[in-house]
């Protein structure tokens, strides 16, 4: 009995090398690529879009709070200042807000553009480095940063 369990223990172990052995050999045959998130991010021309909206949202909050600042005067009442604190939070709280859903939208965008790039090219994955250890190495040859950076802005110019 002894041996017919080795027997069997060492063929599934077989086996299940083999199995991966064959799924790690096709991952191994698909064209692959990387980006550098953070310079897609940066070179996408919809996020300069976007800061621009961000940049008029922050005027004006700006001009908002000098309204205030120039009701309040040198020695304006506690009333007008604790109001003045209140609303300059509560636009802070906004533009973060709005910066982070601007930055969602875009990520979200960036992604679909990405996965219509790799399936216009052919590839099978495209790995985002990020610093944060997701992708710790790859040859130069396999980034295709620049290629996204120009897919993705030609396509934004063209919605």
């Amino acid at each position: 009995m002894t041996s017919k369990y080795i027997l069997v223990t060492g063929s599934l172990i077989i086996l299940v090398g083999l199995g991966s052995g064959l799924v790690f050999f096709r991952l191994d045959q698909g064209k692959k690529g990387y980006v550098i998130n953070q310079e897609v991010f940066e070179g996408f021309q919809g996020k300069k879009s976007l800061e621009m909206n961000l940049l008029q949202v922050r005027k004006k909050h700006k001009y908002i709070l000098d309204s205030l600042a120039n009701n309040i005067g040198n020695d304006g009442p506690a009333a007008l200042i604790q109001e003045y604190d209140r609303t300059a939070q509560e636009l802070d709280l906004k533009e973060r807000q709005l910066s982070e859903r601007y930055t969602a939208d875009l990520w979200k965008q960036i992604n679909e553009y990405i996965k219509a790039y790799g399936d216009e090219n052919n590839y099978d994955f495209i790995f985002g480095a990020s610093g944060n250890g997701s992708l710790m190495y790859a040859s130069e040859s396999k980034n295709i940063t620049q290629d996204i950076v120009s897919y993705i802005n030609k396509r934004y110019e063209h919605e």
